[in-house]
């Protein structure tokens, strides 16, 4: 089943007042992101492969399925250590063979996602609620430093802390595969943008839901935009959107004056510098709020910004609740 099929069918058992959604980064970035050593340089150009000359098959290997199986767990603090040594993970196992290294990490990483779609599902059974399968900002993250900063459960956990009902979309699964084994398309999920309109028509826009909130980390910020363009729906339930590091440009997705005037008003995107977090990186009337996310790597800002969010937000809720009790006495 989709994400989208297990969304419809919570969404028809409970009414949603309130909505958190976290749209993930585009599979590029991921691919990117999840270099062997964490550098932002493919590892083709680190290699200095030359692409004209014939490259040998890679032989392709077999590994574990299991985190136990491949000798690792997360300990208390949430970081991956050796079950027997207690150490970090090691990229390198085989000196001198980057395909088999390589491999090694994307299964083990294969693992990982399981196993944190695991603790989700298993943290909403104890809480009894509606969420559903966590993200994650970065499987590096996980794997180099800890749950924490690498997945979406801390942006949940704070959610669900405020009454937020949450829904986490899985924009980067376009395909999945069928009972057959064949890779098939993911109904309405043809691309992370299609994935966004897709659930927004089918669990928002008639929904009795009044408020949104949307977190969204890099190409995430072009879904989010995208939405904005192509549903008027956008405007009158989202309360404020919070990127981290977002690579959308209002000028290459054509966007209009009134959706420029909003971003201004009701986004702010948290992005990678050198300065503290918060510091202010750019003021437009064309395009939202500029912060320091208070890091210079990519994949860092959703964790780093992570207060700040979370502050910003609750300041915009006090702010709503202070008009509308106003307005209400005006009326009266």
């Amino acid at each position: 089943m989709s994400v989208a099929g297990v969304l419809h069918n919570a969404c028809m058992q409970q009414i949603i007042e309130e909505v958190v959604m976290a749209s993930l980064s585009d599979e590029k970035a991921i691919r990117q992101d999840e270099d062997d050593n964490g550098d932002t340089v493919h590892s083709a150009k680190k290699l200095k492969i030359n692409h004209n000359e014939e490259r040998p098959k890679q032989e392709k290997h077999k590994f574990p399925t299991t985190l136990k199986e491949f000798y690792y767990h997360f300990n208390k603090n949430g970081q991956l250590r050796h079950i027997e040594t207690g150490e970090p993970f090691e990229f390198v196992s085989r000196e001198n063979d980057h395909s088999y290294n390589q491999q090694r990490y994307e299964a083990l990483g294969e693992v990982i996602t399981k196993h944190v779609y695991n603790l989700r599902n298993r943290s909403r059974t104890q809480e009894n609620t509606n969420s559903f399968r966590a993200g994650q900002w970065s499987r590096r993250l996980i794997i180099n430093d800890c749950l924490d900063s690498g997945t979406q459960l801390p942006y949940i956990k704070r959610a669900k802390q405020m009454g937020y009902e949450v829904m986490v979309l899985n924009s980067n699964l376009n395909k999945a595969a069928s009972q057959d084994g064949k890779e098939t398309s993911v109904r309405g999920s043809s691309n992370p943008k299609s994935h966004v309109l897709y659930v927004w028509d089918q669990f928002l826009e008639n929904s009795p839901v009044k408020t949104v909130v949307i977190v969204a980390h890099s190409f995430g910020g072009v879904s989010s935009l995208n939405l904005a363009k192509n549903r008027r729906g956008f405007f009158k339930k989202v309360m404020f959107l919070a990127l981290t590091d977002s690579v959308h440009s209002m000028l290459f997705h054509d966007a209009s004056r009134n959706i420029q005037r909003w971003y201004s008003e009701n986004a702010i995107n948290w992005v990678t510098s050198d300065e503290p977090l918060d510091t202010l990186v750019q003021k437009s009337t064309k395009d939202c709020l500029r912060l320091s996310a208070g890091t210079k790597k990519h994949e860092e800002t959703s964790w780093k910004s992570i207060d700040s969010v979370f502050s910003n937000l609750r300041e915009r809720l006090e702010k709503t609740t202070t008009e509308e009790a106003t307005s209400d006495k005006d009326e009266l």
